[in-house]
């Protein structure tokens, strides 16, 4: 194992590898259960568990989404308390896949009630959700000013010697 050190634009290109690979892995579990219940049809035909499915959905998009407006903004704000600029941006890393996470996790379930139940209601709220997820895309500009950096740390992710994480591959 090697240890390597990134520097903003390393670390940068790496958050939007993960955001890109997890919407990848959302679009591709879309498209197979689509292509599923074209050709095999819905897995359960029960009217009642579907109604209880379209009370489950959104509950469950919703919670998520509160969940992950109020715990994200927390753990920004105490990224912007850390030491460094470095420990700053590996704790924003961390505060980013908590709310990708949480965001996939009900894409998914939805999915997995449209290839139940096969009503187009679910992926079609599945692909709003996902545009939302899109709209998380990581940038340097969005970092900038959710973790409210200064000038000198502003600077400091320009430089290509920066050393901003260390990565063990």
């Amino acid at each position: 194992m090697n240890l390597v050190k990134q520097n903003f634009k390393q670390y940068l290109k790496s958050l939007n590898i993960i955001h890109a690979a997890l919407l990848f892995g959302q679009i591709t579990f879309a498209a197979i259960t689509l292509f599923l219940n074209q050709t095999n049809g819905p897995v359960i035909v029960d009217a009642e568990l579907e109604n209880i499915f379209f009370i489950l959905v959104p509950v469950l998009f919703v919670g998520s989404f509160i969940a992950s407006q109020i715990i994200v903004p927390k753990r920004i704000e105490a990224s912007k308390n850390e030491e460094s600029l470095s420990l700053k941006l590996v704790s924003y890393k961390g505060s980013q896949l908590v709310k990708f996470a949480m965001l996939e996790g009900s894409v998914f379930f939805t999915i997995i009630a449209y290839l139940l139940f096969g009503n187009y209601l679910f992926i079609s709220f599945a692909g709003l959700i996902m545009i939302l997820f899109v709209t998380y895309y990581p940038s340097k500009e969005k970092i900038v000013r959710e973790l409210d950096l200064n000038r000198s740390e502003q600077g400091l992710l320009d430089k290509d010697n920066y050393v901003i994480a260390e990565v063990t591959r």
